[in-house]
């Protein structure tokens, strides 16, 4: 999903030009480091979490596991796994779609129900019903068990391990760029290079970073530019501070690289 939007940084663009021409900070690098800590930003409040950790870290190991146990769920909601041989045996003797039936356990009196929706027998079909059954937030509401599909054991297994082997992907939509401004995001995150962009450094008419990523999170966008208003009105009280500091002190008190470099 590519998706192109405008955002707000008006507060943020007057901050980094006041920090210029008031305080000599060097745009190119100033740049740079807002870049960093906007993608730093945009991890955390980036998908998965573990319980209560919403904007606490880029990604933690129970963030990860969080998102593998999101995947698994998600994924049960909507199949049900059956060995091969008796999935073939049940759709022979009932059919393969809207199948309801109660049937006697071997050996015993003991009764069990089989129902699902419809068969998916293949990887690329399970996917095609996971991803249809997905609200906007990406997840799969719980559903009965005649409204999900029955798949053969064996590729429910295999679509599920495909699918938590993607988990991270989402948090490094701006991989590339994070490596070129230093930022090291967890290596968990890292290897999900799939949709992790580009970064381009121009100096026409003057220094500028053009950043680009993919995603498949609709809620992307509104996440960025939650981002980039709070690095906006942090980086006007970090200047404001500066520069009543410098006024008092004639120094700048800042130990960032932008502020501090020849």
């Amino acid at each position: 999903m590519n998706l192109k939007f405008d955002l707000d940084t008006v507060q943020f663009r007057a901050a980094a030009n006041r920090a210029v021409t008031e305080l000599g900070a060097n745009a190119q690098e100033l740049l740079k480091e807002e870049t960093r800590f906007a993608i730093r930003d945009f991890a955390k409040v980036t998908p998965p979490f573990a319980a209560g950790a919403f904007n606490r870290s880029m990604g933690s190991a129970a963030d990860k596991k969080a998102g593998e146990g999101a995947v698994k769920r998600d994924i049960a909601r909507v199949a049900q796994p059956f060995t091969p041989k008796f999935l073939g045996w049940v759709v022979e003797r009932f059919g393969s779609t809207n199948i309801a039936v109660s049937l006697i356990r071997k050996g015993t009196k003991d009764k069990y129900q089989v129902a699902f929706s419809k068969v998916a027998p293949t990887i690329n079909e399970l996917a095609a019903f996971h991803q249809s059954q997905r609200n906007r937030y990406g997840q799969v509401a719980k559903r009965k068990a005649d409204s999900k599909v029955a798949t053969p054991t064996p590729v429910l297994m295999a679509y599920a391990k495909q699918m938590v082997a993607r988990v991270g992907r989402e948090k490094n939509v701006f991989g590339a760029a994070a490596a070129r401004v230093g930022l090291s995001l967890p290596s968990w995150v890292k290897k999900q290079t799939a949709g992790a962009g580009t970064y381009y450094e121009g100096k026409s008419p003057s220094f500028f970073i053009l950043i680009s990523g993919k995603t498949q999170r609709p809620q992307a966008p509104q996440a960025l530019a939650g981002v980039m208003k709070k690095r906006g009105e942090i980086l006007a009280k970090e200047v404001q501070r500066l520069v009543n500091s410098f006024a008092r002190t004639g120094k700048i008190l800042t130990r960032r690289k932008s502020f501090n470099s020849e």
